[in-house]
């Protein structure tokens, strides 16, 4: 389903499309900001250390015969998968890495936007503004990019009313 949004697209994969535009929200400017910080493995391990376990796939990018490069750095609390196009494929000598999601456990307290996401379900919605759609425990937030697109970004809450876990997707050119 498209829907038009203040001048932007968005596509949204449920019924009730919200889509968010995250330079008009604080709270969600926030959260990009700090996950665009971790856009390279040596940032991330600049950070956090050296992961608690390192998955490389390969993969055929559909109608290809290109094959890309998933790299998954994995912690206790958090996960970062990069995306990386061989320089070969692009006519230049660098590889392009892309931070393609990041899955954190918890509230995300060793995140600067802790101060958000760790206060309860209400404050998260009050700083992010509305869902896209609201279930019981989890918030479902679109977030478009200008005029470049959109992708998914989900807030589980516990039984408690916190913040259990985060699933940060970005967008790729």
């Amino acid at each position: 389903m498209l829907k038009k949004i203040s001048g932007l697209i968005a596509v949204c994969f449920v019924f009730n499309c919200n889509a968010v535009d995250w330079e008009n929200s604080e709270g969600l400017q926030k959260v990009q900001d700090v996950f665009t910080k971790y856009g390279s493995p040596e940032a991330v391990e600049t950070k956090f250390g050296k992961p608690s376990s390192t998955l490389q796939k390969s993969i055929q990018m559909p109608g290809s015969d290109r094959f890309d490069t998933l790299l998954t750095l994995e912690y206790p609390t958090q996960l970062f998968r990069f995306h990386i196009i061989a320089g070969r494929h692009l006519d230049r000598k660098n590889d392009k890495v892309m931070l393609d999601k990041v899955v954190v456990t918890g509230c995300g307290p060793n995140f600067e936007f802790a101060d958000i996401t760790c206060q309860g379900r209400q404050n998260l919605i009050d700083a992010l503004g509305q869902p896209e759609q609201d279930s019981d425990n989890i918030l479902h937030y679109q977030i478009t990019f200008g005029d470049m697109g959109s992708s998914p970004s989900y807030f589980e809450i516990s039984d408690f009313g916190y913040v259990s876990r985060i699933e940060y997707h970005t967008f790729i050119d």
